[in-house]
């Protein structure tokens, strides 16, 4: 791609995520939102009149001919067929997690993007929040010795979310496939290692969803590493916050939402570090790793396997049985 035009980015979903990702792009000054889609026609007229750009119902001719790469921001059923429908219009695309809703559909989009030459980058935007990122220094320069345990937490309140993430039919899993994956690429990242055994328990407690609002699970990761990982969303309005803790033989991490405290054998140092534009990280290395033609810091890959630990998280909690997943 030339590397003094300006990217002309489509977004296809004008909900939450759609919308930030949009805010974001405007940000950059060699990329230009060119269109957006989105079926819910007040919606996508009220995005596209924030940023400045056509609108169209659905990804047809029109909207391809005026974009050179999209961010797919669709509910979960609808992401792998328009990640395909990008792939066949030859356009690099940002694809929200959780990617897919099966690993056949995973591995296809992987496949086809690498035999079409296109582009491919999953958004697992907590990857530039920059407390995260400066944790993730931390532990790769072995500031607490080899990691032992970890515990990853996210507690979500209620009322904020979309309707369709407790139909099991668009959403595929509940908490554990809406914001839970967050943590499993939160702590395959920050542990350098994949996941080898997981076990879960889950509840379904409101009574309007079809699948569930709570998991609790213990994973094995294959370089030893022990993780508890706990996810819920309320009933209730709550002040929402995240926390992961990693604790090696030297020492602990422990990460917030905003902060950064990492404790050593000798002192506790603790680091707040300015919140940053997680998603301006995001689409900022998106459209570099396109214009520079090199593999995304993200990557399909990180994608299937986070969806991976998802499934068999949603599967361990169905069957009560330990679940090993493939190397």
């Amino acid at each position: 791609m030339d590397n003094q035009s300006k990217i002309r980015v489509g977004i296809i979903g004008a909900g939450s995520a759609g919308k930030r990702h949009a805010l974001a792009y405007r940000q950059l000054s060699d990329v230009m939102v060119t269109a957006i889609v989105d079926p819910a026609r007040e919606r996508v007229i009220a995005v596209a009149g924030e940023v400045g750009c056509a609108h169209f119902d659905e990804p047809d001719s029109q909207f391809w001919g005026v974009v050179d790469v999209v961010s797919v921001c669709v509910p979960h059923k609808l992401l792998a067929p328009t990640a395909f429908q990008a792939i066949d219009h030859q356009k690099p695309l940002l694809l929200e997690k959780p990617m897919a809703l099966s690993l056949d559909d995973a591995d296809a989009i992987i496949v086809s993007a690498g035999r079409a030459g296109v582009q491919l980058m999953v958004g697992f935007v907590h990857r530039f929040r920059a407390e995260v990122q400066q944790a993730h220094r931390a532990l790769t320069a072995g500031n607490i010795g080899e990691p032992v345990f970890a515990v990853e937490q996210m507690i979500l309140g209620g009322g904020t979310q979309p309707g369709w993430i407790w139909d099991r039919e668009i959403a595929g899993g509940g908490v554990t496939f809406y914001n839970g994956v967050h943590g499993i690429d939160r702590l395959r990242w920050f542990l350098g290692s994949e996941v080898s055994t997981v076990a879960a328990t889950s509840r379904r407690i409101r009574n309007d969803a079809e699948v569930e609002d709570l998991m609790l699970a213990t994973m094995n990761f294959h370089n030893g590493t022990a993780a508890s990982y706990n996810q819920n969303i309320a009933l209730y309005p709550l002040s929402s916050g995240w926390r992961s803790e990693i604790y090696g033989t030297e020492g602990a991490l422990l990460l917030g939402d905003g902060a950064l405290v990492e404790v050593t054998q000798h002192a506790t140092t603790t680091a707040r570090v300015e919140r940053s534009d997680r998603f301006l990280g995001e689409v900022t290395e998106f459209v570099q790793f396109v214009r520079d033609d090199r593999e995304p810091s993200v990557t399909g890959a990180d994608g299937r396997e986070a969806l991976a630990v998802a499934l068999a998280l949603e599967e361990s909690a169905v069957s009560g049985e330990v679940i090993t997943l493939s190397a």
